[in-house]
């Protein structure tokens, strides 16, 4: 077990291990509060990070998940193999994703967790991981899944359009720096079932009654914006529950620390996942 240095003095951070065959483990971080025991039944929440499929690691949501600790919930942020990595495709990261969403289910109760109460949130590359285990979970099991009771997603990407046209300029992505010449590079890791097949992989394609209620917090200069609104549309028009919350001149990324002065839109997006949270009776004030 590897207890860690952590920013509030009453939450502890366990690292644990996903173990598979056939594919790498999967390390996973734990945040648990000071106060928290094993005969807890706890609202879980699990954070993937973004960076493209190829970027970035578990410390992405560090700060939310210590906070959000340090508010009484129990919170995950699992690794996933990246397009970097010999042989992974996008469709590989997303099979990860779900891989430690069946674990933390599994798991719940020696987390101290409720399976009933368990929230599944990401940002950009990290929100299509944690939507796509919602909504494209017939690509890996026959029988219908267990569902999170909440989706709080920070610019997602929803879906993979193999176009391979180039990123509109002056993208930025999830720590502000410029990404529109790596399209190639994430183009080149759909893989050939996502090229031949781009209707197994979008989200918006498999909306349907009974999804989660959902939070989506996003730039409102994002180019992803225009395809959250169409989401947002469809999800309500099946029934289902979403708010879309638009920051304006905003951009990718922006929720960050970091990514704006004295992390304003870190603290906004923070406290308005936190009134989500409080709403649908899943933390208290």
């Amino acid at each position: 077990m590897q207890i860690e240095k952590n920013l509030y003095t009453d939450i502890s951070i366990e690292t644990v291990t996903i173990r598979r065959e056939g594919a790498r483990d999967l390390p996973m971080k734990v945040f648990r509060p000071q106060t928290w025991t094993p005969d807890d039944r706890r609202t879980g929440l699990i954070f993937w990070f973004g960076g493209g499929f190829y970027k970035n690691d578990m410390d992405h949501f560090r700060m939310q998940s210590e906070y959000f600790a340090h508010k009484g919930l129990v919170v995950f942020t699992p690794d996933y193999r990246l397009t970097v990595e010999d042989g992974v495709k996008i469709p590989d990261c997303l099979y990860d994703g779900r891989c430690a969403w069946n674990y933390v289910f599994e798991n719940a109760a020696h987390f101290g967790v409720d399976s009933r109460k368990l929230v599944v949130s990401g940002g950009s590359a990290g929100g299509m991981i944690a939507a796509a285990g919602v909504m494209l979970s017939e690509l890996w099991e026959q029988t219908p899944p267990a569902m999170p009771c909440a989706m709080v997603l920070f610019n997602p990407a929803l879906e993979l359009i193999p176009t391979g046209e180039p990123l509109p300029k002056n993208m930025v992505g999830e720590s502000g720096e410029e990404i529109s010449g790596d399209a190639a590079h994430v183009f080149r890791s759909f893989g050939d079932d996502v090229t031949q097949h781009p209707e197994k992989y979008s989200c918006p394609a498999h909306i349907r009654p009974g999804l989660p209620p959902a939070l989506i917090l996003q730039g409102a200069d994002d180019p992803l914006c225009t395809a959250v609104r169409h989401f947002a549309e469809a999800y309500r028009r099946a029934g289902n529950y979403v708010e879309v919350e638009e920051y304006p001149g905003c951009t990718h990324g922006f929720f960050n620390p970091g990514r704006s002065e004295n992390n304003f839109y870190y603290e906004q997006t923070k406290h308005r996942m936190e009134m989500f949270l409080i709403e649908q009776g899943l933390l208290k004030y």
